[in-house]
């Protein structure tokens, strides 16, 4: 008798005669895994996910919504390892970073307020020049002093001078300093040639002793020693001239 092979992936062959039936229920392996699927969604089976355990339908409810980097992320945000990591870059770098920035707006905002008081010193000099140009009978810019002054004129020159020494002074506490260098000391030595110009005047040195009474001290010592260099100066070069035109 003629027997026929059967293969293992056929579902509808037929049972050999005089055999045994198969099993009904191994014939449709599509409704067999439906049938399970359906188990599991009943059922709630729980599934290990990168959240921990949780229901199979919470967690493919999670990652139908929120994509698989989301979860790389909280780890990110829980790692001790991440935030060692950025206090480091914090630290090395940001924190320095930031304090240049701070100490470069603070230089700048001084450098602001210094060239701002030194033009308001400027403009109080211009002032005080506008007055000099108001009593041109004082003959304060010419290079000899006048001596033929009556009672009322030396009293305005005297007047003026104090508040050319007021001016002076000013100039001293605000922009003056030990040791300047750069701008600071630029800005400085255009004062330092106002001062020497009016110290070579014979009326404004002699007037020095009276006009610095009850100045600062440091600024009066200053002052003194430009007037004593420029008297000095001026006396020598009195003295060279008159011994060139004896020869």
């Amino acid at each position: 008798m003629r027997s026929e092979i059967v293969l293992f992936a056929q579902h509808d062959g037929k049972s050999a005669s005089g055999g045994v039936a198969r099993d009904a229920g191994a014939v449709d392996a599509a409704a067999h895994d439906e049938k399970v699927a359906l188990q599991l969604l009943l059922h709630r089976e729980p599934v290990r996910s990168s959240f921990g355990y949780c229901k199979r339908a919470e967690y493919e409810g999670v990652h139908s919504i929120h994509p698989p980097f989301s979860a790389a992320a909280m780890f990110f945000l829980f790692d001790p390892s991440f935030w060692e990591t950025a206090s480091f870059v914090v630290t090395v770098i940001a924190l320095p970073f930031a304090i240049f920035l701070f100490l470069f707006e603070q230089r700048k905002e001084r450098d602001s307020e210094e060239e701002e008081a030194y033009q308001l010193l400027q403009d109080a000099y211009n002032d005080f020049l506008k007055i000099v140009l108001d009593n041109p009978d004082l003959q304060l810019r010419s290079a000899v002093s006048r001596m033929d002054l009556t009672d009322e004129q030396k009293e305005r020159k005297l007047i003026i001078f104090e508040m050319l020494i007021a001016l002076f002074e000013r100039a001293y506490i605000v922009s003056y300093e030990p040791d300047m260098r750069g701008l600071p000391l630029r800005r400085w030595h255009s004062w330092d040639d106002f001062m020497r110009e009016w110290c070579r005047r014979d009326d404004f040195y002699y007037q020095l002793p009276h006009l610095l009474s009850g100045e600062d001290e440091d600024f009066a010592r200053y002052i003194r020693a430009l007037a004593d260099e420029e008297h000095g100066r001026k006396i020598s070069g009195d003295v060279r001239g008159l011994s060139d035109g004896k020869q």
